[in-house]
């Protein structure tokens, strides 16, 4: 099994978090209470440093309704050590039309490892 994370979010410049599921916990390194307490909810704090821009211009592309295929960035999780992530997202209206993302992520870190002999 896979760790999925999943997370829902405004697409907002701030793109406040309304759910995170516990894997995504995991995948990030903190108990929800030292997110929320620590970070205040941005997951964007936890971003590594070299990954901020495709972030951001991914972001902006959401924002105008584009479709952004899948894509692998890190995080810094709380003990410093980085998880590579997949991203996928999904972007949905809400009741009063405001843009919703359901995003998932997967732990590359936890992907099965295949040996080649054999082959």
């Amino acid at each position: 099994m896979l760790p999925l994370g999943i997370i829902r979010y405004e697409l907002t410049a701030d793109m406040v978090i309304t759910y995170m599921n516990q894997a995504m916990f995991d995948i990030i390194g903190y108990t929800r209470e030292q997110f929320w307490g620590e970070m205040g909810g941005n997951l964007r704090q936890i971003v590594h440093p070299d990954d901020l821009n495709l972030i951001y211009q991914n972001s902006l592309k959401m924002i105008e309704g584009e479709n952004i295929p899948p894509f692998v960035y890190r995080f810094i999780r709380r003990d410093k050590t980085i998880s590579t992530v997949v991203y996928y997202q999904c972007t949905v209206a809400a009741t009063d039309k405001r843009p919703l993302i359901q995003s998932m992520y997967i732990s590359l870190d936890h992907l099965p490892v295949y040996g080649t002999s054999g082959f």
